[in-house]
């Protein structure tokens, strides 16, 4: 009998696991993958001023948690020597064997921004370069790709508030938790590109 009880408590626990491995690869409403979402606190049906509350930085997240040369480095607007000018110097960081050459390529290949519709590694502008930056700089410190896309994404918000906004608002208005999206999905084509904006805002009528 033990054995019996056994047997099925086995079976259960993988048919659970089983069924949840599936459940992650159901893509959502928005066409993404539903994980942890990169330091976003929003219950589900929450309402629209609360999405927008809840995807744009706080006051808490302003000091970042690593130094550009001994000086903290802090979300900043643009003015010479803050957070975004010692991102875009960190572009001049070299990178040390094949391995953080081979994940820099792959990170800057598959992260977009809402400046356009290429991703990081494709495009000149300067929050592309300071992007570059800080991807190149993280690699050094031992930041895994997935906490250095969650920084990026932080910034990202930092630079463009109306567009996370709007596209935390339409993922909602479609019953997709925006905290639920991984920030590998966020920074992807499919929401952090300008033709997403657009096609978003269109969606919501405005």
């Amino acid at each position: 009998m033990k054995k019996t009880i056994n047997s099925l408590m086995i079976v259960v626990a993988l048919l659970f696991a089983v069924n949840q491995y599936l459940i992650g690869l159901i893509p959502n409403a928005a066409g993404v993958a539903s994980s942890a979402g990169p330091n976003i606190a929003l219950s589900d049906n929450a309402n629209e001023s609360e999405v927008i509350a809840a995807i744009l930085p706080k006051d808490a997240d302003s000091v970042r948690p690593y130094k550009w040369q001994g000086q903290p480095v802090t979300l900043s607007a643009k003015t010479p020597g803050n957070g975004y000018d010692m991102l875009v110097a960190m572009n001049k960081t070299q990178l040390t064997g094949a391995d953080e050459q081979q994940r820099f390529k792959a990170i800057t290949r598959s992260v977009y921004h809402p400046c356009c519709n290429a991703p990081i590694s494709a495009c000149g502008c300067k929050h592309a370069m300071a992007a570059k930056g800080l991807v190149k700089y993280l690699l050094t410190k031992g930041y895994t790709d997935e906490q250095i896309k969650n920084e990026i994404f932080l910034w990202n918000r930092f630079w463009w508030p109306k567009h996370y906004a709007t596209v935390a608002v339409y993922l909602n208005s479609q019953g997709t938790n925006p905290a639920n999206v991984s920030a590998a999905d966020w920074l992807g084509a499919s929401l952090s590109t300008v033709k997403a904006g657009r096609q978003m805002k269109a969606a919501l009528g405005r």
